[in-house]
């Protein structure tokens, strides 16, 4: 059964200053945050997140015309009329249109930003190629799609955001109905030029009755914490510990703690690595092994030998493999004390605790040290 929709007619004055007539269809659409997160660039915190569009109550999937959003804000965290439109390099909020994005498809234009309120910036954007000349890249349906995207620059990190979509209709008059479907004509050009949007002689429908979902607009997604550098590291006994550092996802700083450390003393010392983001979410601890070696103990390749000697897997997780015609296989630590030996071509070191060690393979016609590292 094909669904029924009440149509009226109106007409009204574009955001471009345009008279059109559209259709109104009862029906709704639904609007919500996706990816919310903070980051920083090196210079300044934002508030990220990306708007999804998707139909409801029985809508038809469709494709989309023009819109518009309107959005709250705390100003206290990043000030008020955020938008500058005679500086729009250095203000406090962009209107995003990423690729992959329904904005970002090459088929709008313009997109327009103001400033509604001190605590309100409106987005809003224009069909600029024919509804014809579209693919399913602009069609909006019950899956939640990416329309756009916003960010917000802070003025103060200890601030909550409180970005949420207007909805009050005492607020905006008509809030819930600033969408339209795509104008026509339904022609394909033939040439390299596309055809234009003549929403005045093939109008859309404007949508009646969107509703506007905030409650995903919380950062509320984990940092990751990655290395720099080796891990192990190595650090020759009495040389200087230098630290190699670590990142965060958001651009935040880690916490680092290396107060364990002693390069004095051989052994291996373990450095923490932490971070809580702005919004309250915890970062997965990491932990680096510091190996301090003494390197008088002996290095790899010390003994001048003919003999042969090739270890694998390294990094070893259980099963050590010694290739090689030798009689003795002895694993030491970097203190110098014996934890492992075989006369087998296999060594088990799965229960031996990860760090660097030192293999010493004898054979009748001398002996070497390879570096094992035991994951």
């Amino acid at each position: 059964m094909k669904k029924k929709y009440t149509l009226k007619r109106l007409c009204l004055a574009t955001v471009l200053g345009l008279s059109t007539c559209f259709a109104m269809i009862g029906q709704n659409l639904n609007f919500t945050f996706e990816n919310v997160n903070n980051t920083f660039d090196g210079t300044d915190w934002w508030y990220n997140a990306d708007i999804y569009i998707a139909t409801t109550g029985g809508l038809a999937d469709f494709r989309l015309g023009s819109g518009q959003i309107y959005f709250n804000y705390n100003t206290a965290a990043f000030g008020t009329n955020v938008y500058d439109v005679n500086n729009q390099a250095t203000d406090n909020f962009d209107f995003l249109q990423p690729v992959g994005s329904i904005l970002g498809s090459g088929f709008y234009n313009p997109f327009i930003t103001n400033n509604n309120t001190p605590s309100r910036v409106s987005t809003a954007f224009q069909q600029a190629i024919a509804r014809g000349e579209m693919t399913t890249d602009q069609e909006v349906t019950s899956t939640p799609k990416h329309i756009y995207s916003i960010r917000f620059r802070y003025i103060d990190i200890t601030e909550s955001p409180d970005v949420e979509i207007e909805d009050i209709e005492t607020n905006i008059p008509q809030v819930a109905d600033q969408f339209f479907t795509a104008c026509g004509p339904d022609t394909q050009s033939s040439g390299p030029i596309p055809t234009f949007a003549n929403c005045t002689n093939f109008p859309g429908n404007q949508l009646l009755g969107s509703t506007f979902d905030s409650t995903a607009a919380t950062d509320t997604m984990v940092p990751v914490i990655s290395l720099i550098g080796a891990d192990p590291q190595e650090i020759n006994l009495n040389d200087p510990y230098v630290e190699l550092g670590a990142t965060s996802d958001d651009g935040g700083t880690v916490t680092i703690n290396s107060s364990a450390v002693n390069t004095n003393s051989a052994g291996d010392y373990d450095v923490f690595y932490n971070y809580t983001d702005i919004a309250g979410n915890v970062a997965t601890e990491l932990v680096r092994t510091v190996s301090v070696i003494d390197q008088t103990l002996s290095i790899e390749g010390q003994f001048d030998s003919e003999l042969s000697v090739a270890v694998y897997p390294n990094p070893v997780v259980n099963i050590l493999n010694i290739d090689a015609d030798f009689d003795t296989a002895e694993l030491y630590d970097i203190t110098g004390t014996l934890v492992a030996t075989t006369n087998s071509k296999e060594m088990n070191v799965s229960k031996i605790a990860g760090g660097v060690y030192l293999l010493k393979v004898t054979a009748a016609n001398g002996a070497k040290m390879v570096k094992v590292i035991k994951k």
